[in-house]
């Protein structure tokens, strides 16, 4: 009897390791809107069971633009303010228009 129930825990104990999930959470979006003052972040959940995925529905934070809380990247600390004002400059320097190339050089002389 001993024997048996030993190798029933064994079996469960293996078929139990061969279907642990994983599971992932990755950044799938990023939004603001300067004029209400606020940044929405939405990530998305996926859990594998013996390869078969499902995705969960997307979770949202969010923060104000001028925020006094910090951020450490590569050992540089921001205020959330500070990143905000990063990313408004860059979507007016990528709203000019592209400088005209310069002219080809005159092959005849």
């Amino acid at each position: 009897m001993k024997t048996r129930f030993a190798l029933f825990l064994a079996v469960v104990g293996l078929a139990a390791a061969a279907s642990d999930p994983t599971v992932s959470e990755s950044l799938v979006r990023i939004q603001c809107d300067p004029a209400s003052g606020q940044v929405q972040a939405f990530f998305e959940k996926v859990v594998t069971v013996e390869g078969q995925s499902f995705r969960q529905p997307w979770t949202q934070v969010s923060w104000p633009t001028g925020s006094d809380k910090t951020v450490t990247v590569d050992g540089k600390t921001y205020t959330y303010a500070e990143v905000m004002a990063a990313v408004v400059a860059i979507a007016n320097q990528e709203n000019q228009p592209a400088p005209a190339p310069a002219p080809a050089p005159d092959a005849s002389k």
